[in-house]
Parts: C-alpha cells; structure tokens; sequence
C-alpha cells in the first residue's frame, strides 16, 4: 500500500484506540443490562411467594399469547 512504518503504527494505534472505545461501550452497557436483569429477578422471586400473584402473572401470559396468536391468524389471512 505504501505506507511507511510511521504511518503504519499511527493507523494501528487509532485503530486500537477505536476498538477499546467500543469495548468500554459495550462493557458498560453489558453492566446495565445484567443490574436491569437481576432487578426483574428479585421482583419475580417476590413474586412467587404469593399464589395469586402467580396466578395473575400466568393469566396475564396466557392473553399475552392467545393476542399473540390471534395476530398471526389475521397476518395469514391476509
């Protein structure tokens, strides 16, 4: 390509300082992601220890599907 050995190691150390840029990004937004999950965690495990709390979450689950599955009837349909 005709790059001289200067040239070569400056392209290589923006290059590396791109890819630890996104690292970090991604590192960062990887910890939120799993703070947000373990948070639902608690709150489901909350939760379980009441019956109709159950009940209502599967109930809720079960319309969720059957819109779900009414929607992709229609779209067959169509």
């Amino acid at each position: 390509m005709g790059l001289t050995p200067d040239q070569i190691d400056t392209i290589m150390t923006m290059n590396s300082a791109d890819i630890n840029r996104e690292k970090a990004k991604a590192g960062q937004q990887t910890d939120k992601e799993v703070q947000r999950l373990r948070e639902s965690c608690i709150t489901l495990l909350e939760l379980l220890d009441d019956p109709k709390a159950v009940r209502g979450i599967l109930l809720y689950a079960s319309r969720l599907y059957s819109r779900q599955e009414r929607r992709k009837s229609q779209e067959g349909q169509q």
